[in-house]
């Protein structure tokens, strides 16, 4: 995404300037400086780069659970876990998907593979909610 925006913006300046909220909303930030500790390591730039982005949510699923792939079983209690407690409409649950959409994307781009295969569960709970949980 940041090569298209970057030729967008060098090619086409007039369409990306028509654009460019958009594409500036679409990308993530990232902070100015890490920390020594960030520097040696993929996860905890990804995490800094998700609370920096205002996915605490994300963030805090990575520092305090296994990363483990979740089976299509659990994948279905979630939704209905989801459903009951939640009961979120389908405008929230297309937000949240999106959200973990990016923190998946921030964690692939500083190659934390173990943390993209973790954010793809929560992906695929919010897409079969909005599937098929929602009226």
């Amino acid at each position: 995404m940041l090569f298209f925006s970057f030729r967008l913006k060098t090619e086409y300046p007039s369409i990306y300037e028509l654009g460019k909220d958009f594409v500036d909303n679409a990308l993530f930030k990232i902070p100015e400086n890490f920390t020594l500790k960030e520097k040696l390591s993929n996860r905890s730039k990804a995490v800094r780069v998700m609370k920096f982005n205002q996915l605490q949510i994300m963030a805090e699923l990575l520092d305090n659970k296994p990363l483990n792939r979740f089976d299509d079983s659990r994948v279905n209690a979630e939704c209905i876990l989801l459903k009951s407690t939640f009961n979120l409409e389908k405008g929230a649950a297309i937000e949240s998907l999106n959200r973990f959409k990016i923190a998946k994307a921030i964690a692939i781009s500083y190659s934390d593979n173990p943390a993209s295969l973790y954010m793809d569960n929560y992906i695929r709970i919010y897409q079969m909610y909005i599937d098929n949980f929602l009226d």
